[in-house]
This record gives structure tokens, C-alpha cells and sequence, in this order.
């Protein structure tokens, strides 16, 4: 399985971290006025862009998409606004309708609820161990009770263990993911498990990730590299406010 390119990432919240195998392209340090982050293919063309508008004062930011390789069945371009305080991320996508609302149940477990037109409203429920680290995802729909199951084992040396499990415990794919000193991903050992082949099928692949940072520990590029052949590059231009 191909990496899509993550144009909005909507889990943010800082122990949602580790869920993503690829760059949080909203984890930023230090106070950010705008960001532009476009994307482009190996020749050089661009396929997609966004822009980040925070106002830290109202405690906001409203993210606009742009692109015609991933939005083909949709207008071109969508506004997200997202309204955060300390424990709850409230986030309208108009173009999908969707309402999505983080809201902190437990000690130990979050909640991501998202409410569509159609098709039906759907849950993911974070659970953490004892180190505040996500150790394990459940997928939920009103019409499938557990749809799948992420879960997430950390190693001494620094690297997470991603297991994707189907209803009943069934292995779907194994993620080995290792982190630069930055915390974002460097490589990513893949093994994917093919339940439809009437004989067992496991294809593996190798995605890396290479950055160069600004002064302020923020990527302004992030290449990926999938089994050797640089797929695409994220540009980011940052503006600083203080």
C-alpha cells in the first residue's frame, strides 16, 4: 500500500502522535502566524497545496485545501476551521459535511466522533498506557461495532510497533515505524496481509522520509521515498509571529 499524502491531518492533539506513520503536517513549534505547504511530484510539478490562517487570540485556525489530484469527485477546494481548548478540538469540514469533535472521556481514553449527511456517524476511541502514549485506536460505525482495531507497542530503542487488526483479531498489516530527534517518522518497515487470496499473501515495502529543518525545528521539506523511488515532496513556508 501506496502513502496517500496527507493534505489535512485532523488528529493533532500531541499524544495523537504516534497514530500517523507519516508527518503531522500541523505539528508546529514555537508561535505560527501562516503556513503555505504545497506539495510536488518528482519532476517538479505541484499536485496539491494548503494554507494555515492561526489566530491564537480566539484560539483558531482555519485550514484551506487545494487540489485536483485527490479531490476529483469534489470541488477543488474546502475550508476547515478548527476551535480548540486544552481537552477538545471541535472541526467543520464543509466539503464532506462533517462535523468532528475530540472530547476527553476517561483518564486514559479520547474520543473522536465525526457526524456525516450520509453515510452514518463514525467513532475512533484512543486508548494510552501509562506513559501518556496511544496504545491502541478502535474504529466505530453505527453500523459495524468494532470495524478495525490499531495497536500500537513502543520499543526501547525508540520505535513503535503498528498492528492493524480486522474484527476477531485478524492481522492485516505490521508497521515498524523509527523517529528522528524532531519525533517525526524517518522509515517505516511495512508488512500488509492479504485476506482475500485463498493462500496466505504478505507484501512487504520500505517508505523513508527525509527533512531539512529551519532554526525553529519545523521541516520546510519532507521527501518520501518508497521502496527507493521518491514519490513526492512537502515544501512549507512558515511565517513566524512574536
Amino acid at each position: 500500500m501506496k502513502f496517500l499524502i496527507p493534505l489535512l491531518l485532523i488528529a493533532t492533539l500531541p499524544a495523537h502522535a504516534q497514530e500517523q506513520y507519516y508527518p503531522d503536517a500541523l505539528a508546529l513549534n514555537d508561535t505560527i502566524i501562516h503556513v503555505l505547504s504545497y506539495y510536488t511530484n518528482p519532476d517538479g510539478t505541484r499536485r496539491s497545496q494548503s494554507t494555515i490562517l492561526y489566530e491564537p487570540n480566539i484560539n483558531r485556525r482555519t485550514i484551506t485545501t487545494f487540489s485536483e489530484s485527490v479531490h476529483k469527485n469534489y470541488p477543488i477546494q474546502q475550508v476547515v476551521v478548527q476551535n480548540m481548548n486544552d481537552k477538545d478540538v471541535v472541526i467543520y469540514q464543509p466539503i464532506f459535511n462533517t462535523v468532528s469533535v475530540y472530547k476527553q472521556e476517561a483518564n486514559n481514553v479520547q474520543v473522536l466522533s465525526s457526524s456525516y449527511g450520509p453515510p452514518p456517524p463514525s467513532r475512533k476511541v484512543y486508548s494510552y498506557d501509562a506513559q501518556n502514549r496511544v496504545s491502541s485506536i478502535e474504529y466505530y460505525s453505527d453500523m459495524i461495532a468494532v470495524k478495525y482495531t490499531d495497536r500500537f507497542t513502543y520499543n526501547p530503542d525508540g520505535t513503535v510497533m503498528k498492528e492493524v487488526l480486522l474484527p476477531g483479531d485478524i492481522l492485516a498489516g505490521k508497521y515498524v515505524i523509527s523517529y528522528d530527534d524532531h519525533h517525526n517518522p524517518v522509515k517505516v518497515m511495512m508488512k500488509e496481509y492479504d485476506q482475500q487470496s485463498e493462500a496466505p499473501k504478505v507484501t512487504a515495502a520500505e517508505e523513508r522520509f527525509e527533512y531539512a529543518y529551519d532554526e525553529h525545528g519545523n521541516y520546510i521539506t519532507c521527501t518520501s521515498v518508497y521502496n527507493g523511488i521518491v514519490q513526492w515532496t512537502q515544501h512549507r513556508e512558515i511565517i513566524y509571529g512574536y
